[in-house]
């Protein structure tokens, strides 16, 4: 399946944070994490996170689902939206408050010692037959890597282009990406099938 949607920043910086498998997310075809979603909106004013799933095999997906009950704290509860989508809610951990409000403001390099010691320095790409490791693209956001320095000056400008020292290596937290809306997301897949 080609990927539709480009990773929210909760995906990427919040979601690790919940103790859960990654190879499992992938397995179940996580979508994305959202800080809230537009139809609950009884948990507009909570620290939780949203995660969508589309899982193409519902045996697996109530195996990890059942698992996260068990195991993870974090959890408390899920629903389904129509066309096959799953969102699990998550409790963030407390002690990573301030940590999360510095994402929130993309304020990625000024994170904690503790909270990047959450994120692995190397993955496996579960999409590698291989399973080949890769480097964690958040160790490389969290220190201003020069390797990610560069690519993104490539990327932007070419030789002559250069990022100011000062800058994040990563998109801005955009409320309005990081809030799930189910009909947009419905909408999305039928316009690209």
């Amino acid at each position: 399946m080609k990927q539709l949607y480009e990773k929210t920043v909760t995906t990427v910086f919040i979601v690790p944070t919940l103790n859960i498998d990654r190879e499992d997310l992938y397995n179940n075809k996580l979508i994305n994490g959202f800080i809230a979603d537009v139809n609950k909106e009884d948990y507009y004013q909570e620290d939780v996170v949203f995660l969508l799933f589309k899982p193409n095999n519902m045996d697996v997906f109530r195996a990890f689902l059942e698992k996260e009950y068990e195991i993870n704290s974090f959890i408390i509860e899920d629903y389904d939206y129509e066309a096959g989508y799953i969102v699990l809610v998550y409790q963030l951990n407390p002690e990573l408050k301030k940590d999360i409000e510095l994402i929130k403001q993309s304020k990625y390099s000024k994170v904690s010692d503790h909270f990047k010691s959450l994120f692995p320095l190397r993955l496996i790409d579960y999409s590698d037959p291989k399973r080949d490791t890769t480097m964690s693209i958040q160790h490389l956001v969290f220190d201003k890597d020069k390797r990610l320095l560069e690519f993104w000056e490539s990327q932007l400008g070419g030789e002559d282009f250069a990022m100011d020292p000062n800058a994040e290596l990563w998109n801005e937290f955009n409320l309005k990406n990081e809030i799930l809306d189910i009909e947009t997301i419905i909408e999305n897949e039928k316009n690209n099938k």
